[in-house]
């Protein structure tokens, strides 16, 4: 469990890049019940393992763009299994950890992740084991695949 002030701060950061080593977060000005919830949720992730919604299945996440928050690159990404909808943030060198890529070459790429993909907002998911996945055969692109 993380107890911080810096939640909306960090969410992006360094707090994604430890998200799956956090069953809960909590703003430093929590209600009572949401820290007997949250202690009570560590503790049983502790004993039995992580919860449907902690629990990372192997899905496509794509790179739709790149920036710069203070001075860390960030990767906004779509994951199709999760939201399709919604862009997520994560630190660029999570992916470019794991990958022979350049920062300059990740964006519109696909890559296959372990991602919680039933969690329940954006601020819990979390990301780990990036790898270069296929592209999907041209068939299923418009236009087929060509621009």
């Amino acid at each position: 469990m993380l107890i911080s002030g810096y939640i909306d701060l960090d969410e992006h950061t360094s707090i994604r890049r430890f998200r799956s080593g956090i069953p809960r977060l909590l703003n430093k000005r929590f209600d009572p019940d949401d820290l007997s919830e949250a202690l009570q949720a560590a503790q049983l992730e502790n004993l039995k393992g992580p919860a449907e919604d902690r629990k990372a299945y192997r899905t496509v996440v794509r790179v739709v763009s790149v920036r710069r928050l203070n001075n860390d690159p960030i990767a906004e990404v779509i994951v199709s299994a999760w939201n399709p909808k919604e862009a997520v943030a994560l630190p660029a060198d999570q992916i470019l950890s794991d990958v022979p890529l350049g920062l300059d070459e990740i964006e519109g790429a696909r890559f296959m992740a372990n991602v919680n993909i039933y969690a329940k907002s954006h601020q819990d998911l979390f990301f780990a084991n990036f790898e270069i996945a296929a592209s999907p055969p041209a068939d299923w692109l418009p236009n087929g695949g060509s621009n």
